[in-house]
């Protein structure tokens, strides 16, 4: 016969022991999970300005074979995240939805309309005040460049760079208009209004304005800085089409003869840094 050795049993002290060993790892463990959560949600506050320091930064220092890699896969995926759309300048008076945000009918006529940036050197083009928000007690329009239908970027990494960082800081155009609507200065509230743009970029007392003549539909941008030197050369923005208007036909032709990339254009025309192909959200 063949004899087993008594089962051991454990004792109270040991049992207790166990116990307490299991909740102590049960605490550890609750804990390091509470850990990795703030960490991932730290993370991920954080990764849109990492991402934006490295667009804006770190870019440029890369190894060409690196940037040439990351450029086309950030376009991709800014334009897969936000929806933006892609349209050609040429056929701006057709494009879906402009001129048809909410503040169309409270707008005055004089902003009731696309604009385009003729000679900005910005990787940008198309200004719709419509999908702004306009004040018609302190005469204020305000555009935040990043929301959908405000403002259309060039279809590349220059354009897709500028919305994201639109994006990312909440960046705002805040014109300041006159009672004839004839005269306005311009603020560019980032982070929820805590800097100015311009102050970061440009320095204190830089001042941004634009101007028109009575009933002209050509505006200029003028940038100064606070030493009264200018920021970089006037530009101009253009109604191209307007609420009741329709299409600017020679307003379009301006604008053609100055995208470089266009088969109409003309060296000797105004012309900036905005391509043919447009993205918008």
């Amino acid at each position: 016969m063949i004899r087993r050795p008594p089962r051991s049993t454990l004792s109270s002290s040991s049992a207790a022991s166990d116990v307490y060993k299991r909740q102590e790892y049960g605490v550890v463990a609750k804990r390091n999970m509470l850990r990795w959560a703030v960490y991932t949600l730290l993370a991920g506050l954080l990764l849109p300005y990492l991402l934006l320091i490295y667009v804006f930064v770190l870019n440029d220092q890369m190894p060409p074979a690196i940037a040439a890699g990351f450029e086309p896969l950030f376009l991709g995926s800014v334009q897969s995240v936000f929806g933006l759309r892609r349209l050609e300048l040429e056929e701006v008076a057709a494009w879906p939805g402009a001129l048809q945000g909410p503040s169309r009918d409270s707008l005055p006529d004089a902003l009731c309309s696309n604009l385009f940036m003729r000679g900005n050197p910005a990787a940008d083009a198309i200004g719709d005040p419509t999908h702004g928000s306009w004040d018609d007690a302190t005469k204020t329009l305000s555009m935040p460049l990043w929301k959908p239908g405000v403002w259309s970027w060039n279809n590349d990494f220059e354009g897709a760079k500028l919305f994201y960082g639109a994006w990312a800081m909440g960046m705002t155009y805040v014109f300041q208009f006159d009672d004839k609507i004839e005269r306005a200065t311009i603020a560019s509230p980032i982070l929820n209004g805590a800097l100015q743009f311009t102050d970061l970029v440009y320095g204190k007392g830089s001042e941004f304005t634009m101007y028109r003549d009575p009933g002209a539909t050509v505006w200029t941008r003028h940038s100064v800085l606070g030493n009264g030197t200018e920021a970089f050369g006037d530009y101009f923005p253009t109604r191209v089409v307007s609420c009741k208007g329709g299409a600017v036909e020679a307003s379009i032709e301006l604008m053609l003869a100055s995208l470089k990339d266009h088969k109409k254009y003309n060296p000797k025309s105004v012309s900036g840094g905005a391509s043919s192909t447009q993205m918008l959200r």
